[in-house]
């Protein structure tokens, strides 16, 4: 279905015929074409004597303005504005449970926001899987990266690309990586975590009351 969506956006055509979509993979008739049809995504016609397919406007009004693509088995609906946080961190650090139990976690309470960190989830099923669904259902996300670790980001390179708000903390003296360092985040000293909750507590309420946000309105509708 995405791939037939792809299609008929990039073609630079008013649409493709049922051959060409085949010919590009696109072959299952009845859960592929008919299917899109019914949900109102593509509209079938006939020129030259062939089967013609096309995007409704709707459907490519999406597509040109969001960043599409197939939706992971299991996997929940994006939520927009909500006012769970995620925290992206590396658990076995020594220093981890401190800063999550002493600043994050008591920060974003604060914050009239709702705290969630990774070795909370409830672990069923593929691992991959638990974690998308956390992003998926966070309003932004918090990522310490004081210390190099390729789960940590993996997991804020999901955060990113699913357009999520991501504020990354960084213990003094803590190298970032390349693709990061042109990022803007909290640093801190271990040794001084009631300033480090203080500035974060300001990046909490400023993002929780942005006037395109409105998270407690957003709340409010469910």
């Amino acid at each position: 279905m995405w791939k037939m969506l792809h299609l008929l956006n990039t073609t630079g055509r008013p649409g493709l015929t049922t051959k060409e979509l085949g010919a590009a993979g696109v072959d299952c008739y009845s859960d592929t074409l008919q299917e899109m049809a019914a949900r109102g995504a593509v509209t079938r016609s006939q020129r030259d004597n062939a089967e013609f397919w096309s995007l409704t406007d709707g459907a490519r009004s999406v597509l040109n303005t969001c960043t599409v693509a197939r939706r992971v088995d299991g996997a929940t609906e994006v939520q927009v504005d909500r006012s769970r946080v995620f925290c992206v961190m590396p658990f076995s650090e020594t220093w981890s449970d401190d800063v999550w139990k002493s600043c994050i976690e008591p920060t974003v309470s604060a914050a009239g926001l709702t705290p969630k960190r990774g070795d909370t989830t409830l672990r069923t099923g593929r691992l991959i899987h638990n974690v998308w669904n956390e992003i998926l259902e966070s309003g932004c996300v918090i990522a310490d990266l004081s210390a190099p670790n390729p789960n940590v980001y993996y997991e804020v390179g999901m955060a990113q690309g699913l357009g999520r708000d991501v504020f990354v903390m960084v213990q003094k003296g803590a190298t970032l990586p390349a693709d990061l360092k042109g990022t803007h985040y909290l640093e801190y000293r271990l040794g001084d975590l009631a300033a480090a909750a203080l500035d974060l507590r300001a990046k909490l309420d400023a993002w929780r009351d942005d006037g395109d946000i409105r998270v407690r309105e957003v709340e409010a509708l469910f």
